[in-house]
């Protein structure tokens, strides 16, 4: 059984949300809202990440989300490939070129970018309900931990995806309604609820 998250306003305005999956994993998350649609999918190598995201694309897609999507590579990449004409457009000293094609638009930025540039880009050009990233293990957003990798503030995906898909849908509609631009985000359990928070909806 999924639970739908729980939220709190403290005497500062700052809202956290609470939630579990399975009754497993008590979160406390300070929303940023430059990051308010975005989820990390963790865990090691061939662990199932991109399996996972596949299935969560497939099943958000059908229920009428748009989803986007960004991939960590943590080494040095280029999908560029030396000696066409893009690459020389950005050997010439071009900061964007962009690829243009009747069934594909690619946009390459000569530079690597922080998790929140990227998402601000996205929100500004696709409008995407959720961004689902892989990796970025280290990041301050909500996560689901894949295969044998240990994330105190990560929900466990064990193969029980529609409980996966009712947290996400709950967070993503608790942040849509409630996000505040002035917050920002930290790991579960490095604040603690006191007696001045009151849940939402009932003062």
């Amino acid at each position: 059984m999924a639970y739908a998250p729980f939220i709190y306003f403290s005497p500062e305005k700052v809202l956290y949300l609470l939630t579990e999956v399975g009754g497993v994993g008590l979160w406390l998350v300070r929303v940023g809202d430059e990051m308010k649609n975005v989820i990390g999918i963790c865990g090691y190598h061939n662990s199932g990440k991109t399996t996972l995201i596949e299935r969560l694309i497939r099943r958000l897609k059908r229920d009428g989300y748009r989803i986007a999507t960004v991939k960590n590579i943590p080494k040095r990449f280029s999908i560029d490939t030396e000696g066409k004409d893009t690459w020389r457009h950005g050997e010439a000293g071009a900061s964007v070129v962009v690829s243009s094609s009747p069934n594909e638009t690619a946009f390459i930025f000569k530079r690597g970018m922080a998790l929140t540039e990227i998402v601000d880009i996205l929100d500004k050009i696709a409008h995407p309900d959720l961004i689902l990233v892989e990796g970025r293990k280290k990041e301050k957003i909500p996560k689901i931990s894949v295969g044998d990798i240990e994330l105190e503030d990560a929900v466990r995906y064990d193969d029980n995806l529609d409980e996966i898909l009712s947290w996400m849908k709950n967070l993503r509609s608790l942040y849509h309604e409630n996000g505040d631009p002035d917050m920002q985000v930290e790991s579960p359990g490095e604040q603690s609820h006191g007696d001045g928070m009151n849940r939402a909806g009932l003062e």
